[in-house]
This record gives C-alpha cells, structure tokens and sequence, in this order.
C-alpha cells in the first residue's frame, strides 16, 4: 500500500524584500522553570521543565545539555531509581524511561488509564514498581495505584480508585507507604492491598519520607500540617508549630535535619524531628518552589521557578549556579541608551545584561514570597526605568530605579492595585499609563500624584499614542478604545469583544492592532479596521512594534515582517524552539529582539543564497526533498543532511548527499533529492548551503515521517498547551468510518470534528476553539477522541487563554 506524508515550510510570504532571517538564542543551554529534580549516585543532576524538556547536568549544575523535548504533554516529575535508571513522567498516562542515565528514552505509561495523571514512581524491595496517579476527568473512574513487574513497560491497576496517590516509600522490611488525599495508606504485601492507617488524620497528604532514626513523616498539601509517627505508622501526631499555611512542594532529610518546601512561603527545616522549625531559604529570590531532593553525598537540591540551588551545608547557605536567561518565560524586553539590556521573566524577576547577553544579573522586585510576572519594561527620558508587574502581589505593582537598575524602589499607583497592573505605557511627553484588571491610572510627574481615570472597559493589555492626542487601548475581552484628548476620555473603537492583546502606530500614523484572532490595522485612527494576517497563520498577536525605517513587526507563532506598510509578510522562526514569541524590542541600532517561553532571541542577518521553499514529500519508503531558491550569490552547493528523530530525542545529523549550486544567479533555482529505501520512522532534514569560500549557513529543518503498513495512531495535539487553535493528527491503516470529538473534563460533549469516512494514510484536523460551537470555552483540560472502526484513543490537551 503507497503511503503519501505531505509536509511544506515556506519561509517567504509574498514579499519583494523577504530575505531568509533566522534567530540565535541568547544565553547559554539552562533550564528555567524547574518542576521536578533529582540526583544518581555518580552526582549527576537531573531536571524537569514547564516547556516538557529534561535536563541533565555533570558539574552541580554549571553547564545543562538537553536530553528530551515534547510539545505534547507536560513533565511535572522525575525520579532516578537506581544510579542509571530514571523515569519521567506526566499529564496523560505518559511515563518516560531511560536506562543509560538519560541519553535514550522510551514510552512506557500506555497501559494507565488515559485520564490519569502519574505522580509518583517507586520500586519496591522484591524488584516491583508502583505508580500513583490522579485524574482530572470528574466523570471518570481513575487514579490509584498501578504496579509493574516488567520494569514498566506494562501496569496493572491495583488499588485506591478515585484516589489522588501523591508519594510512596519503602521502608521497616515489608513496609511501604502511600500519600493519598485522605491519610496514608499501608501495604504489607508487596502493594497487593492498602488499608488506610490514620483516619484521624483528615488531611490531604502530599509528601512522606523516613529518616535515619526510623522516623516516618506526612507533609500535607495545604493548611502547613506536618505529622509523625515512631512506631511504623501505628500512631501519629502534628509537628507543624511554626510551618506556614502554604502548598507543600517537597519533603527531604539529610544528615539528621528534616526539609519542608513551600511553593510561595520559602524553606523550613528542623534538626529535632519536627519539634522546632525554622525558616532557612532567605538568600533566595521569591521564585516559585516547585520541588525538593538531595544528592548522594547529602547536598540539597531545590528546583524553582528560577532555576536550580544547592546547599552544602544543610540549608545555611545556597548557591545558584547558572544565571543564565534560557528558557525562563520572557514577558517584557527593553534596552537603555547606553545599550544596557532589560528583560522582565514570569516568577524570575528582572535581568541585566551589559555585555550583549553574554552575562546576566538578576534582581528581585518583592521582598515577599508571591509570585509575579514583569510585565512591563519602560523608560523616561531621564533615564529612570520602570517595571510594572502582575501576580500574587497587593499593592506593589509600579517599581523605579534611579540607577540603571541597581536597586528598585516601590511607586504607588492611585489607590494601590491588588493584583498587579496588566499594562504599562510611557508616551512621548513621560506621561505614564497604568492599567489594572478593572482600572485605568495616568500621572504626568513621574508618579507622584496619579489621576483614576473612570473608563468603561477593563483589563487593558497595552496602549499607544500617535503623539498628536490620540491614544488606542488594546482590552482583552472589549475590542480596542479609543481617545482623542490624550487619553482623558475613551470610546470603543472597532474590534468589539475580541481579546485584543497589542496596539502600535507607524511612522505614518496607521496604527495596527494584535489579538488572539489576528493582526488588523486601521489609517483612520482607529474608526476602522481590516485584517492583514488570520489567525491561522500567525495565531495569537503578543506583541507589535515598528522600527525607524517602518518595518513592522508582529510576535506570534515567530515573527511577523512587513517592509511595505503590512501589504506583504515575511514569517521568521528558524532558530527558535517550538514557542510562541511573547514580547519584541528594538536597540538604538534597530537590531530585533524577541522575547519567548524559552528565553531571548536575536533577529540575524540574511544568508546570500535565498531560500524560498523547502519541502519533503513520502512515497512508499522513499523521501523526497524539493527546494527553491529565489537568488543565489557564490553558492557551491548544498551539503544534505538527515536526523532520525526518536520518540525521545533525535540522533546526530548524517551527510547524505550534496547537490550543486548555479554560482550567482538572480533568476529561480529548483533542486531535488530522493533520500531511499528508509526504515519506518520519523526523519528530520537540513540544507548546508555552502559558498565557494567554505562559509556556510543552513536552512530550517523539515519533518517527514514512513509510516509502518498497518498503523492506527492518534497523535497529541500541536501545540499543546494551545489558545485559539491546535493540529491533532492521525494515522489510518485502512478505509475507516472516523469519528473525532472534543468533550471538557465532565465527559460532556464539545464539539464534533470529524464523523465521515476516511481512506488509509496520515490525516490531520485544526481545531480553533473561537470558531466552534461554543467560542467561550474557558482555560482548562479538555479531551479529544478518536474512532475509527475496533480503535479508540482519546488524548489530553490544555486550553490556555
């Protein structure tokens, strides 16, 4: 049976000027957001990240090389259980395993319900795993305990349905213990049966560990409730006095001194088991604290929102050992006139560079233990900046420094805000805007005295001046305001109840207008509006600015540029990971950067040969690759190179062949290359364009997949999470009646996709949430099914507004 993948990447929209454009990353290989760590017996660290990779480090976490990537689902946990065996594992039934200390894994969660979260993995004295889970489908049986005893590769479903089953240790012989969210529960036949030992203890357990003395403790997740018991769980009392009532994020011992970590309140630990607590992580910054463990040798790990740190001597002290910017979450990216570099992160505060990026300095906003987003990067003409923030804060939302950033000091806003302000504009007169969730601030003396301006609309993501008293409001959930007196009064202005998210004018006075349905732009100032880009190509507009020359650029999924007012587009991604790009600024020089969930980008320089389009198409085993080149300037040729990209991580690149280039030529060049009798999988392709002076440059990278005769699949969805729209693609063995369905986490039918026959091959379906049945659906866990004659699959995505 013929197998046909179609697979395009066109790198040019339809501009005169389009030139082939790529990022670099600026910072080093580090991750940001840390959910989950752990060490093997030989010091190595490992990491989970918000973004779905996993990270290794073998020098305490200087240098981190990426050993997994997913789009697919998240990876909150990690565990290494033995000195080369780690498993990982996530949202939707998926477990990975590696047993090479993280250079190769492998899926191993199918047979777990497909609702079911895993939240913990333990293996058990006779060699038998166990897993705990939880499910977030409400009308769907699930959670519990699952065990294996082929090292994972199957699960059978034990105990404790309906249960969320956080933790589960070992110990006193036969012994093993499990947090569910009503006590602990006992087994003392290798997980075979569980009986729920403390009743009295009514609390939602979430950690437990043992110490050296035999000691066993029940962290719970809120409420700060710590117990234990000394005779092997038969009695148990509280040891909490002095733990605050925050969410438990981890539980640790070392060396006779017990750890408790708390996601928003620090760290807390006890040198008398329980009895007296002390706080102990005042030297680091007001990150989330997402979890804790030790090494070998005792040292303790902490993985935050920030980063990784480690204490050598038992939480007196704490070191960050790599401050670079990568894969943080960038909201907010501005640049000083001595070309000093700002860049605001969600939970990592602010960083400075002065050195291009090479370098980082961190700098924290609020001294309290909430987390926040910098949202907001501004500067007056006097040289002092500001930072707004949104989050978990009460009334320190507008932060100054007076010293390029030295320090910062509080500024009140109005009334002082709640939750933080979800827009900050300085216009050309350093008159300063402020908007909060449901009100609108200005001042015209750097913050000494503020005006509540009284406006009918709410939540106000950005603002804009034309410098002559016009004033737009990008609102998300109410379209565009506009003001004719310099912001004093306001009227809607077009783009009614769209979730507008940017506003820019060029220096011809249009102004353009992002949201999560596209890029518009209006030359009335606002009365009127028309869409230049749908929201199926760029997706969500976070971000517009205009450079001198009046190039406009829109950050989405990439980077959006247009060199003719917006009649024609060029789309840039190469180089950035797969992400959508949240905030753009300019330097003195107009050079572009872009803030992403991944860290910062830098817009380079055009390659001399132009590729237009790069393409691979599937005949049965064969690959061919078809490219065009629109000019070509000292190109030799083009060096072909192939990956295969593994369920976990993709192999080196291999040179496969070269094919020749025509020199200089101004006119089109068509290429091709039949890549043979390949082996199902999937495979990624790249040009290296070389000149004849040996420099080179390569081309984005397509994907292609041989598929296995007789393959039903259904695949996660892409992006995931997603907001408005995502791709779920299936594969078909044969002439199927296939049926595709959305339905929310009671079981409820949304919405349906597909419910017709469908021939054998490889299908794919975009869902866009704002064009279905019910436009309004909320963020949230929402599930997809397919069936297609004897299969059923049905996978999790997450909306994200």
């Amino acid at each position: 049976m013929k197998k046909l993948f179609l697979f395009i990447l066109f790198l040019v929209i339809n501009s005169a000027q389009a030139q082939q454009l790529y990022f670099t990353s600026m910072g080093g290989q580090m991750p940001g957001n840390i959910l989950s760590i752990d060490a093997d017996s030989s010091g190595n660290l490992f990491t989970t990240t918000s973004q779905g990779k996993i990270f290794r480090s073998s020098d305490n976490g200087v240098n981190w090389q990426s050993l997994y990537q997913t789009d697919f689902f998240l990876i909150p946990k990690l565990n290494v259980i033995s000195n080369q065996e780690i498993f990982a594992f996530g949202t939707v039934n998926q477990i990975l395993y590696s047993s090479d200390s993280g250079n190769n894994w492998e899926l191993r969660g199918n047979s777990i319900k497909p609702f079911d979260d895993v939240l913990t993995i333990t293996r058990t004295q006779s060699g038998k795993l166990l897993s705990g889970a939880k499910t977030d489908c409400l009308s769907c049986d699930g959670g519990g305990i699952y065990s294996s005893t082929d090292n994972g590769l199957s699960w059978v479903f034990v105990d404790l349905l309906n249960n969320y089953i956080n933790s589960i240790v070992t110990g006193f012989g036969n012994k093993i213990f499990a947090a569910a969210y009503n006590g602990v529960y006992l087994s003392t036949n290798d997980g075979v049966s569980w009986q729920l030992i403390n009743p009295e203890m009514q609390s939602f357990i979430k950690y437990l560990t043992i110490d050296d003395n035999n000691i066993i403790y029940a962290a719970a997740i809120y409420s700060g409730f710590m117990y234990k018991s000394t005779d092997e769980g038969e009695n148990w009392i509280q040891c909490n006095t002095g733990l605050p009532n925050d969410e438990v994020s981890g539980l640790e011992f070392s060396d006779n001194t017990l750890f408790v970590s708390y996601k928003n309140a620090g760290i807390y630990r006890s040198t008398n088991a329980g009895t007296n607590w002390e706080l102990t992580s005042s030297q680091i910054p007001n990150f989330e604290f997402n979890a804790l463990s030790k090494t070998a040798d005792g040292k303790i790990l902490l993985a935050t929102s920030g980063g990784v740190f480690y204490s050598q001597n038992l939480g007196l002290d704490w070191t960050k050992p790599n401050n670079s910017i990568t894969h943080l979450e960038i909201t907010s990216i501005n640049f000083t006139n001595n070309s000093q570099f700002f860049v605001g992160t969600s939970d990592g505060g602010i960083f400075r560079s002065t050195n291009q990026g090479l370098s980082w300095e961190q700098f924290e906003l609020i001294d309290t233990d909430n987390s926040y987003d910098v949202n907001g990067l501004e500067f007056l003409s006097d040289g002092n900046i500001l930072a707004s923030v949104h989050g978990n804060v009460i009334n320190k939302s507008l932060f100054v420094s007076t010293n390029s950033g030295n320090s910062w000091s509080h500024i009140g806003v109005g009334n002082n805000t709640q939750s933080g302000l979800t827009c900050l504009y300085i216009d050309q007169t350093d008159k300063i805007y402020c908007g909060e969730f449901s009100k609108f601030f200005w001042t015209t003396n750097a913050g000494i005295q503020w005006v509540n301006q009284p406006c009918s609309f709410s939540w106000i993501k950005d603002m804009v001046s034309n410098g002559n008293g016009i004033v737009l409001a990008a609102t998300y959930g109410n379209g565009i305001y506009i003001s004719t007196n310099n912001g004093i009064g306001f009227i809607e202005s077009g783009l009614a109840n769209q979730h507008a998210r940017a506003v820019s004018v060029d220096n011809n006075g249009a102004f353009y207008a992002g949201s999560d349905y596209g890029l518009y732009k209006s030359t009335d100032n606002g009365i009127t509006w028309i869409e230049i880009i749908p929201p199926t190509i760029i997706s969500t507009v976070f971000d517009i600015k205009v450079a001198k020359n009046n190039t406009i650029l829109a950050a989405g999924r990439g980077l959006f540029i247009s060199f003719d007012d917006g009649v024609t587009w060029q789309s840039v991604q190469s180089g950035v990971e797969n992400t959508y790009l949240t905030c753009i600024s300019l330097d003195s020089l107009d050079n572009v950067y872009v803030g992403s969930y991944n860290g910062v980008y830098l817009l380079n320089e055009p390659v001399p040969v132009e590729i237009l389009s790069f393409s691979s198409s599937v005949v049965d085993d064969d690959v061919t690759l078809n490219w065009t080149t629109a000019t070509e300037t000292n190109n030799s040729g083009f060096q072909i190179e192939r990956r295969k990209k593994l369920k976990t991580r993709s192999e080196d690149w291999e040179n496969i062949g070269f094919a020749n280039g025509n020199g200089t030529t101004t006119e089109p060049q068509t290429y091709f290359y039949k890549d043979e009798n390949l082996s199902a999988a999937k495979y990624q392709y790249r040009l290296k364009q070389i000149d004849f002076d040996g420099t080179f440059e390569y081309s984005n990278i397509v994907e292609t997949e041989i598929l296995p005769l007789g393959k039903f699949s259904l695949e996660q969805n892409f992006p995931n999470p997603f907001n408005p729209s995502t791709n779920i693609q299936y594969s078909l063995a044969s002439k199927q009646f296939v049926s595709l369905k959305i339905f929310n986490s009671l079981g409820e039918e949304i919405e349906t996709l597909v419910n017709e026959y469908k021939e054998a091959g490889v299908h794919s379906k975009l869902y866009i949430v704002n064009s279905s049945a019910d436009g309004g659906l909320p963020s949230g866990v929402y599930y997809y099914q397919l069936n297609a004659g004897e299969f059923v699959q049905a996978n999790k995505m997450i909306l994200l507004k």
